[in-house]
This record gives C-alpha cells, sequence and structure tokens, in this order.
C-alpha cells in the first residue's frame, strides 16, 4: 500500500496559493489532508514560531489535526536546524510537549 506524507506545514481552510506569503502558501489544504489520512498517510504539522508562539499553541494545533484527520495521521515536523524560531526549540521540550497533549486529550 502507498502511503502519502504530508511534512512540515499547517493544515488550511482555505485553500492555499503560491502567491501567498511562504507560511500561507506552505499550507495543506484540509480536504486534502483528510484525503491523505483517508489513504493511511501522515500530515505533519511544522512547528514554526511564526504560526505557534508557544508549546501550548503548537499543542492545540496536533490536537486539532488529531481530532480531524485521527492521530495516527498526525505527524511533529521540527525542523530545529532549519528554522529561526521555533514552538519546539530542542529536543529537551518533547516531555513538556508530551505532558500538554496528555493533559488535554
Amino acid at each position: 500500500m502507498v502511503r502519502h506524507v504530508y511534512s512540515h506545514g499547517h493544515i488550511s481552510a482555505s485553500e492555499p496559493r503560491w502567491t501567498q506569503n511562504a507560511l500561507r502558501a506552505r499550507a495543506i489544504h484540509e480536504p486534502l489532508a483528510v484525503k491523505i489520512a483517508k489513504k493511511g498517510g501522515v500530515v505533519g504539522i511544522w512547528s514554526i514560531g511564526a504560526m505557534f508562539r508557544s508549546l501550548d499553541a503548537y499543542a492545540e494545533a496536533l490536537l486539532d489535526a488529531a481530532e480531524e484527520l485521527g492521530a495516527a495521521h498526525v505527524g511533529i515536523g521540527t525542523d530545529m536546524a532549519g528554522l529561526s524560531s521555533s514552538a519546539i526549540p530542542d529536543y529537551e521540550r518533547f516531555p513538556a510537549l508530551e505532558a500538554l497533549l496528555a493533559r488535554r486529550v
């Protein structure tokens, strides 16, 4: 079975266009994210600081995506080395993210 992965973006209710700013253009349209999940794929949510100003906001986005797609179809896309700011600046923050997710489930 072919599995699809979309990594390092975010889910958008409106269809992204290449003419938008880079952050908006990098989004995946919600209906496409749902199709990827239905085929067994994964959508990785990018932890970019320009979109998720805190670990709490990032955890909320992960939970929203899991509610829409199913937890098995949501991934964490950190790209720590390539971001100027991130909701997860280093791997030492993963236990804090895990705790936030566990509290809200």
